[in-house]
């Protein structure tokens, strides 16, 4: 399967994913990000004590957000995945 030919999964699917993916990071402690030239993923522990913490899709990839990085925090904090209501 090309690229061309590949399902594009929905906004609603990716936004599911990340909101799970973030369930499992608070579980385990650790933290899945994806580089935003390559897309090479990587998977590291990370702080997920602090509630505000989640995932963020930027043009930077993949992240993980937490306050207790504050360059992080400062730049990507208001693209974390949220749920609704």
């Amino acid at each position: 399967m090309t690229d061309a030919t590949k399902p594009v999964p929905s906004p609603q699917a990716i936004r599911e994913f990340v909101l799970e993916l973030e369930n499992l990071t608070r579980k385990y402690g650790v933290a899945v990000g994806g580089c935003g030239c390559c897309g090479s993923p990587w998977v590291e522990p990370d702080d997920v004590s602090d509630s505000r913490s989640g995932y963020a899709l930027t043009a930077n990839g993949l992240i993980w957000v937490t306050p207790a990085d504050e360059y992080i925090w400062d730049r990507d904090a208001d693209d974390i995945v949220r749920n609704r209501g």
